[in-house]
């Protein structure tokens, strides 16, 4: 096998000319070096449409008497035609998976000019297909890509090779065994199953003297003696024997019927004596034919998350009676069950709660062509240590190289392909469909680690659902191993359809949600409150608004009440990307200055940086990268509140966190574009994904000590604790003592669910201010994580007082009696009245024709008598929404457009808020990133855009690495400047809304009237 990796040369044909100009005969002038594999853009950024490669090489030999020469290609995005010494020898439609051509009457003995047509269109068609009608993922012509989206790329992505093979070999293996039979007669002869550390054990001995089951430190052995649980396990020898089906692909490139004879020979991967073997006589017509051989493993070894077992096929023919390598072909395969039965997923016959999470399989430079062979492994292996055990290729097939990892290493897989997310109807919709599907099948069936194929990613009813629905049929002809998934997130609203289609069945199983033979259409119309999720989906995608509002949180504690289980198949919340980091990251490597996601990245750590200079903010962190790093540590909490919520609801089969890493430029992932831990996160993961685990809630997080707190303990276990009662012991934590404490007994049914309440309680404690922990202790059984939680408590006494005189407009009554409890005098401001000498308190008073003459009258107080204002919020001032259509013209706002503001949806993607040590933040956390988990909604969404800087910018809003265009935004939250004569502070916190309810909306609204009073 001869390499033709390495330098080519490639030119854009802007006219689409090339082909009729010949460019196959010669290499064009106007040609510049690219590297195979790659991506065009490496070279020319923006390109989309046609370009051309060509490759000089010398074949190291030409095929002999018997032999034939094949030009391999790893992959080509999207479409190839070949030409070899402007020899037409064929072409493929596809962007991901491998194609072979036959080059043998091409091929000469010196030098040879190959030359590849390659089409991958934008919005403007060519050759008669858009971007939009091809399997794509996400991808966006370049005119419209912001972060979220995927790059429009196109070349060379895989290896080419040139190899010469055997007229007639072995062109493919495929070993598969049906394991659940052989579980289902062991648990027949053993008793009930368990398992410890990846196999399934009998736990026929794990009872107490009256026959009760007990927790496992008591099991013990067929002599009486205790085991321990971890080197408990069923060995192989306790399995029946496994019947393993081999198809092999024969090739005949000859134009007769050929007569051989097989031999396939199974063995350990390892390396070891064979474990089976047979042979036959087979017949070889012309062309490729498939030939099935039957073999027995007497003592079969089952692949598993923490025994990875690997064996080998071999598939030979005999040539006088010899077996020669040249006439072989090897697979590596493992044996193993995954399903789902009654609604959870079981790997070898036992439960398994499913801890994922998804790649876009994104990397820096090369968009899907990773700059370094190291960075195809490391989200893998970060993923494993992280205590993931599966990875979801979310609209993108994985890397042969990393499915093999992912075999070695017992990391389960969930594959998509480019087919699964946004393409459109076209008339070859459903060819395409079919194609790219049947070529990932074919390519990867043979790894163990791939478990799930995955059809559809949030997609609406529909023809690409509906072609999905109906392919499953040819998916079973070519693998009936493996468990398949409809569509994730189920935005069809289709649950009379189910999800699930289990190893060995050919029709859509209701395993999940709501879904039923004739269940009903539902509503299938998201919201963004909370953003993805259909109606009581089974496979369901849940992205809520931060901070995280009761309800929200409410309903993802719930998700499956009342009905079947169900697969929460995303959600998460991202960081800030670090623009900053990530950008010096291309510093190291020998790459383009122009690259897309390098330009871009580089101009949102400029922008982030003019703007922390332009606030004034620069000063809170020693450098922009430590603000980005804060945001790194805020959303590991976020990431730990939210395995409280998931992790606590019994109904969850499994969860795929939203993502593993940065990818489409954004903040999405646990560790950074470069493939860096973020901050706190491998504790977090290592923390949310424990099999035996604490989840506790305090109601409030932030509180006054004179009022009742809410605590809950919820108990996840994932087959850890026997059924049985356990003794727990709970405090609260705080000023170096015990405050408060409880003692109970958690009960585990002998069904064992995935989690258990423990208590659920609401007390009065009256604590001094400040900051506390609610701990929890299981006393024996387990060591669980997640067991200490901190909150914070308020003297609602504890508030600054004023004597000034406020003069209030449009601000609701209660607000005025808490000024006045605080020692205010507040007077009703009328804008038309007479000259205003006091502070001017201004409300949600949102503009209308009736009140525009007082919105001008108050600007005129400002300017030209010298008037103060405390603008309390942002209502009034509401001209657009980041993410919607929504708009309020300058003029109709109440001073034009000197001063705006918006709505910013915080979700996933979100901003955060950056406050300087200031009056308006006395004793309260600040010099720093705001933190949800302390001031909750009071953060809110709002924020102000100002024709010009404030003078004083208190707290300003960032975002880096968000889905809009240009990937970056900033806002001013609170400000204070001069307008004329006089001086407006504004403030777009939650204050008004949040008032009386929250301590920080409380201390920030008293702090911020005594200082616009002082000032």
């Amino acid at each position: 096998m001869q390499s033709l990796n390495g330098s080519w040369q490639a030119a854009v044909d802007g006219q689409n000319a090339g082909r009729l100009e010949r460019w196959f005969e010669s290499v064009q002038p106007q040609a510049l070096g690219i590297p195979v594999p790659g991506v065009v853009q490496q070279v020319f950024p923006t390109f989309q449409g046609v370009c051309w490669y060509w490759r000089h090489f010398t074949p190291d030999r030409l095929p002999g008497p018997g032999e034939r020469a094949l030009l391999c290609f790893g992959a080509v995005e999207y479409q190839a035609e070949v030409w070899l010494n402007g020899v037409s020898v064929g072409g493929h439609e596809g962007a991901e998976f491998p194609f072979e051509l036959d080059v043998s009457a091409a091929l000469r003995a010196h030098e040879n000019l190959l030359a590849v047509r390659v089409v991958k269109p934008g919005d403007e068609r060519v050759d008669g297909f858009t971007l939009r009608e091809i399997p794509h993922r996400n991808e966006y012509d370049h005119a419209r890509f912001q972060p979220g989206m995927s790059y429009n790329i196109a070349g060379l992505t895989g290896a080419v090779q040139l190899t010469i093979v055997p007229v007639v070999r072995v062109a493919g293996v495929f070993a598969q065994a049906d394991v659940e039979p052989l579980l289902r007669q062991a648990q027949g002869e053993h008793g009930a199953l368990s398992s410890f550390h990846g196999e399934p054990v009998a736990l026929r001995h794990a009872q107490d003297d009256h026959g009760e089951p007990v927790a496992l430190r008591h099991a013990q052995d067929d002599h009486g003696e205790p085991v321990e649980p971890s080197v408990l396990r069923r060995t192989s020898s306790a399995l029946p024997p496994a019947q393993v089906t081999v198809r092999v692909t024969m090739s005949n490139a000859t134009n007769e019927t050929a007569h051989e004879t097989l031999r396939v020979v199974v063995a350990p991967s390892a390396g070891g004596a064979e474990v089976a073997s047979a042979e036959q006589a087979v017949t070889l017509p012309p062309g490729d034919s498939t030939h099935i051989v039957q073999l027995t493993i007497t003592h079969p070894h089952l692949w598993d998350i923490d025994d990875p077992y690997l064996y080998r096929a071999t598939a030979s023919l005999a040539d006088a009676g010899q077996y020669l390598p040249d006439h072989s072909h090897t697979v590596r395969f493992g044996l193993r069950d995954f399903r789902v039965v009654e609604g959870f997923f079981r790997l070898n016959g036992r439960r398994l709660f499913l801890r994922s999470s998804h790649t876009g399989n994104h990397f820096p430079v090369g968009q899907i062509v990773p700059p370094t062979p190291d960075l195809l492994r490391r989200d893998l292996l970060m993923a494993k240590a992280a205590g993931l055990n599966c990875v979801r290729f979310i609209a993108g097939a994985a890397w042969p190289e990393q499915l093999d990892f992912c075999d070695e290493i017992g990391l389960l897989v969930y594959e998509e392909c480019y087919a699964s997310w946004c393409l459109e109807d076209s008339p070859h919709m459903t060819e395409r469909y079919e194609r790219s599907y049947g070529e990932m099948i074919r390519r990867d069936r043979n790894h163990p680690s791939v478990t799930i194929w995955g059809l559809i990613n949030e997609m609406p009813d529909g023809p690409a659902f509906r072609c999905a629905v109906s392919y499953l049929p040819k998916l079973r002809e070519l693998d009936g191993t493996r468990l398949v998934l409809l569509g994730s997130g189920r935005w069809d609203g289709q649950p009379g359809i189910g999800s699930v289609s289990n190893p060995g069945t050919r029709e859509w199983q209701p395993m999940w949600g709501i879904e039923a033979p004739q269940a009903p259409p539902v509503d299938a119309k998201l919201t963004w409150q909370p953003g993805g999720y259909t109606d009581r989906a089974g496979d369901a995608h849940v992205y809520p608004t931060y901070p995280l509002e009761q309800r929200n949180a409410h309903l993802i504690r719930t998700l499956g009440e009342g009905m079947q289980p169900v697969f929460l198949s995303e959600f998460g919340i991202g960081s800030m990307m670090n623009v900053v980091e990530e950008a010096r990251g291309y510093d190291a490597l020998d790459v383009p200055d122009n690259l897309p996601d390098r330009t871009l990245i580089r101009s949102m750590a400029e922008r982030l940086t003019n703007d922390l200079r332009r606030f004034k903010l620069d000063e809170v962190y020693p450098f922009p990268a430590d603000l980005l790093r804060d945001s790194y540590r805020l959303h590991s909490f976020q990431r730990r509140l939210a395995f409280d919520l998931i992790r606590s609801n019994p109904k969850l089969a499994g969860y795929n966190l939203t993502g593993l890493l940065d990818h489409g430029i954004t903040g999405e992932g646990l560790w950074s574009f470069w493939r860096h831990w973020k901050s706190d996160i491998v504790a977090t993961l290592e923390d949310g994904w424990s099999p035996l685990r604490w989840c506790l809630f305090v109601d409030p997080p932030f509180a006054y000590s004179d009022r009742p707190l809410g605590f809950e303990a919820v108990l996840a276990n994932d087959g850890v604790l026997a059924p049985g009662e356990y003794p727990v012991q709970f405090r609260i934590w705080g000023e170096g003592r015990c405050v408060w404490e409880r003692r109970a007994r958690v009960r585990v049914p002998s069904d064992s669910p995935l989690s258990v309440p423990v208590l659920k309680t609401r007390v009065r404690i009256n604590l001094p201010p400040g900051e506390y922990v609610f701990a929890a202790d299981l006393q024996h059984g387990g060591a669980p994580t997640g067991d200490r939680l901190p909150f914070r408590v308020a003297d609602s006494a504890n508030m600054p007082r004023g004597r000034a005189t406020l003069l209030a407009w449009g601000v609701e009554q209660r607000l005025k009696q808490w000024l006045g409890a605080l020692g205010y005098t507040v007077r009703d401001y009328d804008p038309l009245a007479a000259r205003a000498r006091s502070l001017i308190l201004v409300g949600d008073v949102r503009p209308t024709a009736r009140n525009q003459t007082s919105w001008t009258a108050l600007r005129r107080r400002i300017e030209d008598e010298g008037a103060r204002v405390l603008v309390l919020s942002a209502g009034p001032f509401r001209s657009r929404s980041v993410n919607n259509a929504e708009t309020v013209q300058p003029e109709q706002l109440p001073w034009g457009d000197w001063l705006r503001a918006r709505r910013f949806h915080d979700w996933l993607y979100h901003k955060e808020v950056l406050a300087r040590r200031h009056a308006i933040f006395a004793g309260l956390p600040a010099g720093g990133l705001l933190d949800w988990y302390v001031y909750g909604q009071v953060a809110g969404g709002d924020c102000f855009d100002c024709v010009e800087t404030p003078q004083e910018v208190i707290a300003a809003s960032f975002a880096a690495g968000y889905s809009c265009p240009g990937g970056y935004d900033s806002a001013v939250v609170i400000g204070a400047t001069t307008l004329g004569k006089g001086r407006v502070t504004f403030n777009a916190l939650h204050l008004l809304e949040q008032l009386g309810r929250h301590p920080a909306a409380d201390r920030l609204l008293a702090n911020m009237v005594a200082w616009a009073v002082a000032t």
